[in-house]
């Protein structure tokens, strides 16, 4: 009897609780995210200049070991190693830079000064004997072998005075070299003996120190024959000779940030032979060095110039991709109804260019490249491009992050 009174009852609950929407207190369904944001801009289109890039060493153009040229005591140095400027001492040719003890050498000069004096008197004294002879030769009073005697006798004494003459020559050469002097206008390095060394001796020079004239300076780098021949071409064609017209070069230190060169000058000599190991030339530039700022021995980097391109293709170095396939930028295009989409588009690099851009070949100007967003998109997905001039790349990533980023439970609208 209970149970036919409960099963109304029930059954009524049920049909009610039918009525209840299941999913109580949720939302509507999630909506996907908004395209992502990127920045996008066209190529720039200008005259690119076309160099060729090398590496090379700096080289002074004159470079000169001060040594003792004769045997001694070192007695006195004329230079410090830093001017009052605190800058490497400049010398001019003909400037004493060490001194070696005199006196053994002025004595020796004044030997040879008194060998002279009495080879003069002797020549003098055989002189009047000469003449005394050819007098009584010519009454007769003279025969012809004391006037032969006589000529010989004089002859011997002048030969005696050229002899001492050469002697006091080299005395006095001798006495000049103890003033060690240097022969070219330049810097001066540091000493390499000090002041009490016994120099010159054992038969062998000293080296005292080094002079080098690194105003200008030269760099020495190796350059591909077929390049040197096409620079030659190219002159021919204009009818110049390369000589005539030497080509610029800009030098780079390694103190300069990559892609500056902060020195000019002229490719001014190249190797007549060709390296048969290499298949280079050896070539040297020359540059204007009045500051001082290049030394000998520098490794430097070197450009110089080929070629313009007129209507160069260049795009933002970072805005290059590379994939198994090679060397592409991403291009945004009209998809599906007009919407803006991704496109791998492959490009082929020619070179580097200034502000890091490169030139490409196979984009067209009027393509539209994505410059900032490139890592968070992939070819053939939806994006929101914006050009560079209207959104910093930080707003673009951050409006990337925004549409990516996933979304709790709860959150999606």
């Amino acid at each position: 009897m209970r149970m036919k009174h409960t099963q109304p009852i029930v059954t009524a609950m049920l049909s009610l609780a039918m009525l209840i929407p299941m999913g109580c207190g949720e939302g509507p369904a999630p909506q996907a995210p908004p395209p992502p944001a990127v920045t996008v801009a066209k190529p720039v289109v200008q005259p690119v200049t076309r160099y060729f890039e090398y590496t090379g060493d700096t080289v002074a153009i004159n470079q000169v070991d001060i040594v003792a040229r004769v045997p001694g005591v070192l007695i006195k140095q004329n230079y410090e190693l830093l001017g009052d400027d605190n800058r490497v001492t400049r010398v001019e040719p003909g400037d004493v830079l060490f001194e070696i003890e005199h006196e053994p050498y002025e004595i020796a000069v004044a030997t040879a000064e008194a060998d002279v004096k009495r080879s003069e008197a002797l020549e003098a004294a055989a002189k009047s004997v000469y003449d005394n002879v050819k007098k009584s030769f010519d009454r007769g009073a003279a025969s012809e072998l004391d006037l032969t005697q006589a000529d010989a006798d004089y002859k011997q004494r002048t030969a005696e005075r050229l002899a001492s003459e050469a002697k006091l020559a080299q005395a006095k050469l001798e006495l000049s070299y103890t003033y060690v002097k240097s022969p070219i206008a330049g810097e001066v390095s540091r000493n390499l003996v000090d002041v009490g060394t016994y120099v010159g001796g054992n038969g062998g020079a000293t080296v005292l120190t080094q002079v080098m004239q690194v105003d200008p300076i030269h760099v020495y780098f190796d350059v591909s024959e077929k390049i040197v021949l096409e620079y030659i071409n190219r002159a021919a064609e204009r009818g110049q000779e390369v000589a005539d017209n030497p080509p610029p070069l800009e030098l780079a230190t390694s103190s300069d940030p990559p892609g500056t060169y902060s020195h000019a000058g002229i490719v001014d000599w190249w190797n007549r032979l060709v390296d048969p190991s290499t298949g280079t030339i050896d070539v040297r530039g020359r540059l204007d060095n009045e500051e001082g700022l290049l030394v000998p021995g520098m490794f430097v980097r070197i450009r110089v110039p080929f070629e313009v391109i007129e209507d160069a293709v260049l795009v933002r170095e970072d805005a290059i991709g590379t994939d198994l396939a090679g060397k592409y930028v991403l291009i945004v295009v009209d998809g599906e109804g007009g919407k803006p989409i991704v496109k791998r588009h492959p490009v082929t690099m020619l070179m580097s260019a200034d502000n890091g851009m490169r030139v490409v070949e196979g984009l067209s100007p009027e393509m539209r490249y994505i410059t900032v967003g490139i890592q968070k998109v992939r070819p053939g997905m939806a994006v929101n491009p914006q050009a560079a001039g209207d959104a910093k790349p930080a707003e673009a990533d951050a409006a990337i992050d925004a549409a990516t980023e996933p979304q709790a439970d709860g959150e999606a609208q």
